[in-house]
Parts: structure tokens; sequence; C-alpha cells
């Protein structure tokens, strides 16, 4: 589904994925309002369905398709640190994830200066494990925090950054803490996923905003 604000030529892709459209459907709204705002840029979404595999092959499929200026994935996640509240933004710059029963991991590189954002102050960041199954258990979770040094665990990033880092894309992820990655976890998702999606909503909007005006400076100064 995609969303353009230059209904003749589109010049870059900013592609915004996640697992459920639930996650993603208040910011389809408010950059379908405010489309305006970004000329020459189209927004194209991808809702892959959970997991690793369903994540890479969806990527796969549409980046045939498209010039990408950066990816954004945006969605939920459990907390592996039980100080992570449910609600908290979690703003991810290590990915990590077993691929061939190996740790592989991923950092992120920072592409501004966050110290002069005002909008990451009450973000939390850290790791992200992404587990090929839910993980709905203490003693799973309590593995993984031993084990891979996560804050927080989903199904989906590593393979978003593991697609960007292998093509030089400009790769991004904002999520929000659901669940305590427990047995109460598949509850409390449902529960907390209206509130959440708004959340994720209004900060990935601007952060989107950040990025792009990143881009149109560093374009403007050649």
């Amino acid at each position: 589904m995609s969303i353009s604000s230059d209904t003749i030529k589109p010049q870059r892709v900013v592609l915004i994925g996640s697992a459920f459209k639930a996650e993603v459907a208040n910011l389809m709204q408010l950059i379908k309002q405010r489309q305006a705002c970004y000329p020459g840029i189209s927004f194209d979404f991808i809702i892959t369905g959970k997991g690793l595999d369903n994540a890479r092959r969806r990527l796969n499929l549409r980046f045939a398709q498209n010039i990408h200026l950066l990816i954004l994935n945006i969605g939920s996640a459990g907390a592996i640190d039980t100080k992570i509240a449910p609600l908290t933004v979690f703003w991810p710059d290590r990915f990590c994830s077993l691929v061939d029963n190996q740790l592989k991991v991923i950092q992120t590189k920072n592409e501004f200066n966050f110290s002069e954002q005002s909008l990451t102050v009450t973000w939390k960041r850290g790791t992200l494990f992404s587990n090929a199954t839910p993980v709905i258990s203490t003693a799973e979770r309590e593995k993984i925090q031993e084990s891979y040094q996560a804050n927080a665990v989903d199904m989906e990033a590593f393979a978003y950054a593991e697609f960007c880092e292998r093509r030089g894309i400009p790769f991004f992820c904002l999520k929000i803490i659901t669940d305590q990655a427990d047995s109460a976890a598949e509850t409390s998702f449902r529960e907390n996923l209206n509130a959440s999606a708004r959340i994720l909503a209004e900060n990935g909007l601007s952060l989107i905003d950040v990025l792009l005006n990143k881009y149109r400076t560093e374009t403007e100064n050649g």
C-alpha cells in the first residue's frame, strides 16, 4: 500500500514495515493527512505477518520495485528487561538473532545527533533480540536476557536490519513495549494494542520528520 506526495513522479520511497496492520494504521492515516509536507517522497507500507521468514520474504519481493531512501520497522515488542514498562517507546540501536544456531549481531549507525533531538528523551534505547517464536514464559525471557544481553524481544526487526545492512540502505526501528514476555504476553498485547498504535503513530511521525529534514538538508548542501 503506497501513499505518495508526488502523484506525477515520486523521487524516493520511504518503506515502513510492520507485522500487523493494526500496529501502523494510525501512522498511515497521519501520513496521508500530511502528505503535502513531504514533496517528492512516496511512502510504501508492507505488512509482513509475524516472524523473521515472513519479513525476509516480503522485503525481498518489495525491494525490486522501488529505490528506497530509508526503511523503517515499526511495531510491538516484549520487555526482556522487566524494568521497561508497557507502553514505553523502545529505540533499538543493536539487533541480534540466531542465524543457523549462531548469534549474529548488527549495530546500527547513528545517522544524526540524538542529543539534539528532544523526541528521543523519553525513548528507551538498547538491544532488540528477534526470536523465531513468541516469548511467553519467564524462563525463556530470562534465558534470552542472560545469553544475549537483550533489553526487548520481537520477531521481525533483525530481518530488516540484515536486509538493509546487505544493501546499504539506512535502517531505523521504533518499537512499543506491549508486554513483559511472560505467560500473560498475549493478553497484554491485545489489551495494549490500541494505545500502543496511537503512541507509535505520534512518535513514528516525529521520527520521520527528523529523518526527512536531515535528508533535505543533505540534499540542499550537496
